[in-house]
């Protein structure tokens, strides 16, 4: 039980780094999408 708390804890921070960092992500996601357009 408490090691799911903890888990649940760091599911949480890295959930808000991601949402903090949507737009690097989402930019890094397009300049991949493109690299297989090419190919």
């Amino acid at each position: 039980m408490t090691l799911s708390i903890i888990y649940t804890e760091k599911l949480i921070r890295i959930c808000a780094f991601a949402t903090s960092r949507e737009n690097y992500y989402a930019e890094l996601y397009e300049d991949y999408t493109e690299l297989h357009r090419e190919k």
